[in-house]
């Protein structure tokens, strides 16, 4: 599979600049805590959201998520292992999109970007790099450990795949 990596990110224009909101792959975007409050178009709205900010208070972004038809929440801190459930989840939710899915954390550089990678690797099947160079911000990307755990988990996944009957 070609990665095609010099097309993305594209940034999604019109947006607030601090909600780091671009696009990574189809229908799979990133950004900030407060990108949530953004569109990913002037005519479509979020079909999902992954929230690895977790359930902390934001008044402005939480009517906001509210209005978002299916959202998954679950809070880890930058440099720790992301989740393997939340991996998981992650993965059946865009396998199901009908529309964009934004992964969102606080700043949209390493707990976001981590899990649209994975999902960039276990689902669309690109490899390391194609995956990291759409999700990585120009002067930083996915903290090392954060980074590591979400390699770890896709690896596992694609080996998965091979070994399973059906592949």
């Amino acid at each position: 599979m070609t990665d095609g990596a010099q097309m993305f990110p594209r940034w999604v224009p019109g947006v607030d600049a601090r909600a780091t909101l671009r696009e990574v792959g189809d229908n799979l975007y990133v950004g900030g805590m407060i990108a949530a409050c953004e569109r990913p178009s002037k005519t479509r709205d979020w079909w999902g959201m992954i929230d690895c900010h977790g359930f902390r208070e934001d008044g402005k972004r939480e009517p906001r998520i509210a209005q978002i038809p299916r959202v998954i929440r679950y809070g880890f801190d930058d440099g720790d292992r992301v989740p393997e459930e939340l991996l998981v989840a992650a993965e059946a939710l865009y396998r199901a999109a009908q529309g964009p899915l934004l992964v969102s954390c606080a700043a949209g550089a390493s707990r976001s970007a981590a899990v649209a990678y994975a999902i960039l690797r276990v689902v669309r099947g690109y490899s390391h790099e194609g995956a990291l160079a759409r999700v990585k911000l120009h002067g930083g990307g996915p903290a090392l450990v954060t980074l590591a755990s979400a390699e770890k988990w896709a690896d596992r996944r694609e080996h998965e795949t091979l070994l399973s009957p059906s592949s």
